[in-house]
């Protein structure tokens, strides 16, 4: 068959196809041999209720999946006898009926997905599998948190069953593994796939060949991926909308570790910024145009070839003066948690917390708390000889924090008071 049979899904792209002449324009064959094989191969056909027989439409990836599988049977010599082709037929127009929400029971509700060595399986509340989609090369083994990030469960069109995210990462004998996006509907059934194809200018390097993914969110307009340029500080944020389709949102000179989707359609983001060596929060309107993090002119983090224009807010945090005796030059971005009332952006360093910085809704920073095991690392750093002082005297939370906020016409210091534990 022609070779362009496989383009759409290799690309990513699983839009249904509309009517027999796409269906047979993407076989690069005429409408009666895409017929008969429906017919008498048992070609992957769905067809709208009461729409007769003209109003069809297919998905690339079931196509391109039947077509591996007719290349298969051909390869060991077996012809599958024309009763087989209608059980087949039988099979896909049950599977339509279930996927159009008309079968006489409800269909089973994904509770939670399990990522394995090899596969990827949706589960009921009784942990009972409704589907497994198997993989042909390893996954990569995350944690249980790094995971989570990875997964998640959306309805993307409206049928009020949940379709499955999972920011999938192969180990294909190469390092770093290979990375993508998956989108399986509420039966198993590949929807489409996204692989991160970016290519950002920096003064001091050129980030495009190893994109991967450190967290995913889905609401606010659309899908939300943070991606990295492993293992290099190029970091991007992208939304793709219900059909795969990515479009560059936010591109930050450092890693983007952590998202938040907020009803009023605002997106935060918090990562690293290299050129400042400190964490930072960012506020971006789903709406807005694509912007870049404020980096300085001249500098090797400046973008060249980015968009000008800026995220509505843009925070530089303070770092914990725990991060070098931790080993690190600076704090991570651990957490954004939005509240009824308020926003809590935590940094720290995956194995312990250290600030909890308080927002308001609008974004103004109204105080920095320690962590509880802020103060226990603390003290094992002083006995370890590692800090000079010990809690109680620690000169970082005798004075307020200070956060740096870029405004269109430069950077401004906001001094945020600390509100500490009390002492018993």
């Amino acid at each position: 068959m022609p070779g362009n049979s496989g383009q759409g899904a290799e690309s990513g792209n699983n839009q249904p196809l509309d009517g027999w002449k796409e269906i047979a324009s993407w076989f690069g064959r005429d409408v009666r041999t895409v017929s008969r094989w429906e017919q008498k191969r048992g070609l992957p056909i769905h067809r709208l209720p009461g729409g007769g027989r003209g109003s069809v439409f297919a998905y690339p990836a079931e196509l391109e999946a039947w077509k591996n599988r007719q290349a298969d049977l051909l390869a060991n010599g077996h012809t599958p006898a024309a009763h087989q082709w209608r059980w087949a037929g039988l099979a896909v127009g049950l599977a339509l009926i279930a996927a159009l929400g008309l079968s006489l029971t409800r269909a089973t509700t994904i509770h939670t997905v399990v990522a394995g060595p090899q596969e990827l399986r949706a589960v009921d509340a009784s942990g009972k599998a409704i589907w497994t989609h198997a993989f042909s090369n390893r996954l990569h083994a995350f944690s249980q948190e790094k995971l989570a990030r990875r997964l998640r469960l959306q309805d993307l069109d409206g049928d009020s069953q949940p379709e499955v995210l999972f920011a999938a990462a192969y180990h294909t004998g190469g390092i770093p593994s290979r990375e993508e996006l998956l989108c399986f509907d509420s039966a198993g059934r590949l929807r489409w796939r996204y692989q991160p194809n970016l290519r950002l200018a920096y003064r001091g390097r050129t980030f495009d060949t190893n994109w991967g993914f450190l967290d995913l969110e889905a609401g606010a307009g659309g899908i939300w991926a943070a991606l990295i340029e492993a293992p290099w500080w190029g970091g991007a944020l992208v939304r793709l909308d219900a059909a795969g389709r990515p479009e560059l949102r936010f591109v930050s000179s450092g890693m983007i570790y952590r998202l938040a989707v907020m009803d009023s359609g605002l997106i935060l983001a918090g990562g690293v910024n290299n050129e400042y060596a400190a964490p930072f929060f960012a506020v971006v309107g789903q709406d807005d145009p694509p912007v870049s993090s404020p980096q300085t002119p001249g500098s090797r983090y400046e973008c060249l070839e980015c968009p000008d224009s800026r995220p509505r807010r843009f925070f530089v945090l303070p770092n914990s003066e725990l991060a070098k005796p931790y080993g690190m030059p600076y704090s991570n971005m651990e957490l954004i948690h939005v509240r009824p009332n308020e926003v809590l952006v935590e940094t720290g360093h995956g194995d312990f917390s250290q600030f909890l910085f308080r927002f308001s809704l609008d974004f103004q920073p109204l105080e920095v708390m320690p962590s509880a095991s802020f103060r226990l690392r603390h003290d094992e750093y002083q006995r370890a000889g590692k800090l000079d002082h010990g809690y109680e005297t620690c000169p970082q939370l005798a004075k307020p924090a200070l956060l740096r906020e870029w405004t269109p016409s430069g950077w401004r210091e906001m001094q945020v008071p600390w509100r500490l534990p009390v002492r018993p």
